[in-house]
């Protein structure tokens, strides 16, 4: 009966509030709201909201790393790009930070997010000053609190068992991926449910090791909810917490065999188009197979607009090697006052890092202004870059190469133009043969 009167009582709260009480609400919230469109890291600000010392700076502290990291207490800059991460990975996740204001003056500030249960590709979020409530926030952040919470801003997988028991008591959302268990699942199982049952005198050793050692390293048999085994290289440490003895089990990379894939012309779409973009692709394969300098082959692509659209500001090729961290980038256009030529960028914060994250055959960009991503903000906002469409191409299961179109213009690209887009591409494989031929003719 009590239910009954609480749902009506929300129900009719809930009708009172008109659209209008609703915006006011927002806007007067003493916290600054945001959404992020996760896998174009587009972000939004649903009010006004601004942090006392900073002023509007508060708006790009999720935009701009080298403004962040300046801000940002060295200690705490570790934390908010736990958070970036998980925003771009969409985890929930919740962390307190430090930053020098204007005033010199030092502010803490909460941020919290969660992905948007009613609308996936979002991502909720909140910021707000807590500097107020800082005694209450140093009761609460306790040294054995903060290991069980460390596992959840790893993007590894993690899991945590109590080693006289065998039972998972905590474990992070890379974990669930891996192993295929629900969040309801995973807290039923004991550590024997995870290993492959013909690895049982070996785990047994290595727990063993781990009791003695504290640390144990090196490849376990895992099984997935669908009993399908796995290899893996695995850290595993053990340490007290509230007088319980923990195990941590790391997975750092899983050894499986994907079937090989075709070279990058697995990217291509099929030759469904009409005559003259046929013949325009064509003639600038014709063109293109004489040419070997990379320069030269971005140049072609500018003086060759493709049919029914307008011609671009910028041409860049982006040479992925993710191994080595490492993004080298070529460009062309107008755009560029200083082309980039060989220019190196780290692949954390890159476009191929957000094309592999989610398996996008393709990124479009309406605004970079609105972007969190550490590239836009080092290369293209400084070059006058306004929106871009990225295209990938692999080779043997690899992201190696970006084609990146570029406007001067937000929202200049549209997903209905992708197949004209995409012209280029038979064109830009065949150069990039020439040009990689060239560069092993010079060595």
């Amino acid at each position: 009966m009590t239910d009954n009167v609480n749902d009506n009582y929300i129900s009719r709260q809930s009708k009172a509030l008109s659209g209008d009480d609703l915006l006011n609400c927002i806007k007067g919230m003493p916290a600054l709201l945001f959404r992020i469109e996760i896998a174009k890291n587009k972000i939004e600000y649903l009010n006004d909201y601004q942090i006392d010392g900073l002023g509007s700076n508060t708006f790009l502290l999720l935009k701009n790393k080298t403004l962040s990291k300046e801000l940002i207490l060295e200690d705490d800059y570790p934390y908010y790009i736990s958070f970036i991460k998980a925003t771009q990975q969409a985890k929930t996740s919740k962390i307190i930070i430090r930053i020098k204001t204007s005033n010199n003056e030092v502010r803490w500030i909460k941020l919290k997010g969660s992905p948007n249960s009613y609308n996936p590709g979002f991502y909720l979020g909140v910021m707000m000053d807590i500097t107020s409530s800082v005694e209450l926030v140093n009761n609460i952040i306790k040294e054995e609190s903060e290991k069980l919470a460390m596992i959840n801003i790893l993007d590894n997988p993690v899991v945590l068992v109590n080693l006289e028991t065998k039972e998972i008591i905590s474990n992070n959302n890379a974990a669930h991926e891996l192993f295929g268990y629900s969040i309801n699942e995973f807290s039923k199982l004991k550590l024997n449910d995870l290993y492959y049952k013909g690895y049982t005198r070996e785990m047994n050793k290595v727990l063993e090791n781990v009791i003695f050692d504290k640390k144990w390293e090196g490849k376990v048999f895992f099984r997935r909810k669908t009993k399908d085994r796995f290899l893996c290289n695995t850290c595993m440490r053990s340490f007290r917490i509230k007088n319980k003895i923990l195990l941590s089990i790391s997975i750092y990379s899983v050894e499986e065999n994907p079937n090989e894939q075709n070279p990058i012309e697995q990217n291509l779409l099929s030759d469904n188009y009409s005559i003259s973009e046929q013949e325009y692709m064509q003639d600038l394969l014709k063109k293109v197979s004489s040419v070997s300098e990379i320069k030269n082959i971005l140049d072609l692509f500018i003086k060759n607009p493709i049919p029914g659209i307008k011609t671009f500001d910028g041409i860049i090729y982006s040479d992925i090697q993710a191994n080595k961290d490492r993004v080298t980038v070529y460009s062309s256009g107008a755009t560029f006052s200083k082309p980039y030529f060989g220019e190196v960028f780290t692949y954390e914060g890159s476009i191929a890092e957000n094309i592999e994250q989610y398996k996008l055959s393709n990124l479009i960009v309406e605004d970079t202004m609105a972007s969190i991503k550490a590239i836009d903000w080092a290369l293209f906002i400084p070059a006058g870059i306004r929106s871009y469409y990225a295209k990938p191409f692999f080779e043997r299961n690899t992201l190696r190469s970006i084609l990146i179109l570029c406007s001067q213009k937000t929202d200049y690209f549209s997903d209905s133009h992708i197949e004209q887009y995409d012209l280029l591409c038979k064109p830009f494989i065949k150069g990039l043969k020439n040009w990689r031929k060239l560069q092993r003719t010079k060595k």
